[in-house]
């Protein structure tokens, strides 16, 4: 992990504490490195996934499907790498564990409205929520 990806993932979990008033023990932040591992969260902790994407190019990530243990927060929030439009950078998504159980939370790269395009990218955790 480069100097620039430490200070943004600092950035991003002093951002989320403050905005959601939980400690950073609180919170679990995860990125396109984390893909297909497993998680243990506590009910009640937050999930931070942080994925490179481009909205402009009109790709999002979105949950592949349900997920009981899981509550999403908010809508995703998206920051470019630079100031440039068109900029690619990092679409977060913020969950909050609510239910003890092991499921797994699939995510898709891809563009809403073609349903019957596969995904450009997926990601994968293996949640244990206690």
């Amino acid at each position: 992990m480069n100097t620039r990806n430490i200070l943004s993932s600092i950035a991003l979990l002093f951002v989320v504490s403050i905005f959601w008033g939980c400690k950073p023990s609180d919170i679990i932040i995860v990125d396109e490195s984390a893909d297909g591992s497993e998680i243990e969260l506590q009910v009640g902790q937050k999930l931070v996934v942080s994925l490179e994407g481009n909205p402009t190019t009109g790709y999002t990530w979105e949950m592949a499907g349900e997920c009981a243990l899981l509550k999403k927060l908010d809508e995703s929030k998206f920051e470019p790498k630079s100031d440039l439009i068109g900029s690619p950078g990092k679409q977060t998504l913020v969950f909050e564990a609510v239910k003890s159980g092991s499921e797994p939370l699939e995510l898709v790269y891809h563009r809403p409205w073609e349903k019957e395009t596969p995904p450009a990218k997926a990601f994968s955790l293996k949640l244990k929520v206690k």
